[in-house]
């Protein structure tokens, strides 16, 4: 009997305490790796969106392109409350260009779009000044490239801001219930622990 008692009073108990602690040590450690890799998934600056004349024209002397497809045709006037100016101003009273807007502002977030208009509107104001020597149907060409290729570029920044934003969002998620089930083994481990130790305690004193 006293070799049995030793094995589970002294052995059997301390093993059990070191495993035990082991366990939630290892789990604070995690916690702390996670509000780290946490902070520095925060620090990392916010994908830029803002897209500059000079940007577009250089894209152009590198791979013209075409501008972008009209897409579906769009009911609702996404140009409302939205403030134009330059060539911009006078273009989107076209209605086929009036479309094209629409259809391009459906994928832009709400708090982007006059952003979105007044680039574009500098995009179509630096293009005129750049090719206002060339032949009419080159000014035209390359006009209509400015044009697209800004949007190409403005909406590959907005889908990349979006998916980074997505992404850090989901590891919020990922750390508060990582977190939450690291705290709770914890609480139970330390219960466990205390439950072990007023139990040893317990024969100690019967005996």
């Amino acid at each position: 009997m006293q070799f049995f008692d030793f094995f589970e009073t002294r052995l059997l108990f301390g093993v059990v305490r070191f495993l035990f602690l082991v366990m939630i040590f290892g789990l604070l450690a995690l916690i702390v790796l996670g509000a780290i890799n946490l902070r520095q998934t925060m620090t990392t600056p916010e994908i830029r969106t803002k897209v500059s004349p000079s940007e577009v024209l250089a894209m152009l002397q590198t791979a013209p392109g075409n501008p972008s497809s009209s897409g579906d045709a769009n009911t609702n006037d996404e140009l409302d409350g939205l403030k134009f100016s330059g060539l911009l101003k006078q273009a989107v009273s076209d209605p086929t260009i009036h479309q094209q807007m629409n259809t391009w502002l459906k994928e832009v977030p709400v708090a982007k779009r006059q952003e979105f208009i007044d680039e574009m509107s500098s995009v179509m104001d630096e293009a005129s000044k750049e090719y206002k020597d060339e032949p009419r149907e080159v000014f035209a060409q390359n006009f209509d490239n400015a044009i697209g290729k800004y949007v190409d570029i403005k909406m590959d920044k907005i889908h990349a801001q979006e998916a980074a934003k997505e992404n850090r969002q989901q590891q919020y998620k990922m750390y508060a219930i990582g977190a939450s089930i690291a705290i709770a083994l914890i609480s139970l481990f330390a219960l466990v622990l205390v439950m072990l130790a007023i139990e040893r305690n317990t024969r100690h004193h019967a005996a």
